[in-house]
């Protein structure tokens, strides 16, 4: 399988040094691979996304956030799934790749990938 097939996409909330970290992982790998980012309620990463070549979409309502449950970010309502749902099709219609892997800012690549489920 050719590295051409994978793209990437990231759901955001500020934390601009872990997106920084996360994009920088990924280039390491995939210089030229899509990676999209959505940055949900916050407005910091444009640059960030700029300088790692990735596409920045700004979505200024975050659907991910805690909501007196605890301090973990959930979907609040069918309404905040759906918004994920959309943004989640956005990014398979804007890739022309056979895999789509999903990135958070705490995620990093440590090695280029190899093995693929069939």
């Amino acid at each position: 399988m050719s590295i051409d097939d994978i793209s990437f996409f990231m759901l955001a909330h500020k934390q601009k040094s872990a997106v920084d970290y996360s994009l920088q992982s990924v280039r390491k790998y995939y210089k030229d691979n899509k990676i999209i980012v959505f940055e949900n309620g916050s407005n910091l990463l444009e640059q960030t996304c700029r300088t790692h070549n990735a596409i920045y979409i700004h979505n200024p309502y975050n659907f991910h956030k805690p909501k007196k449950q605890g301090e973990y970010a959930s979907f609040n309502t069918i309404d905040d799934y759906d918004f994920f749902v959309e943004q989640y099709k956005t990014s398979c219609l804007m890739c022309n790749t056979k895999w789509l892997l999903y990135l958070e800012p705490d995620v990093v690549i440590i090695n280029k990938i190899n093995n693929f489920p069939m």
